[in-house]
């Protein structure tokens, strides 16, 4: 079952997904906008091994003034979030998937909560607690070069 304030629109589309790369909480303003909630908990996974996901039936958009390579999808039937996605040109692209539509995995649990100086509520949780953007953009550069040096080998 999808929570509210998520799409349910295409059932059964995140069944194929095996483990991801890492998950991550995220407390960013535009996360807390765009999912309506205090934070993002969410699982990235490589683009490529997400074939099944639908993204015809979802509108992307940046909403970072300036370059930003995310590009937050949004449900054009329903209009209600969806997930995030991530290409670096041709070399390479991620998805970040909120963990409510990903309850049939077994789950890692969070490396961090980045953002968290943008928290709403305090987090009580033995999660390491990241704050300001450069540290958290470092913590999720950190995380997709281990996990993929960790895949690799």
């Amino acid at each position: 079952m999808i929570p509210n304030g998520l799409c349910g629109c295409s059932p059964g589309e995140f069944d194929t997904f095996s483990k991801p790369l890492f998950r991550l909480v995220c407390h960013c303003r535009t996360c807390q906008l765009f999912f309506g909630s205090d934070y993002n908990d969410e699982c990235t996974f490589l683009l490529k091994d997400c074939t099944s996901l639908n993204a015809e039936s979802l509108e992307f958009k940046s909403y970072q003034s300036g370059f930003s390579p995310i590009k937050r999808g949004q449900c054009i039937q329903c209009g209600k979030p969806k997930y995030c996605k991530v290409e670096m040109g041709s070399i390479i692209g991620f998805v970040s998937i909120p963990t409510n539509y990903l309850r049939h995995l077994d789950l890692p649990p969070p490396i961090a909560h980045i953002y968290y100086d943008n928290r709403t509520t305090e987090v009580h949780d033995a999660v390491k607690k990241i704050a300001g953007h450069r540290r958290s953009q470092a913590a999720i550069q950190w995380a997709v070069l281990s996990s993929l040096f960790r895949r690799a080998f």
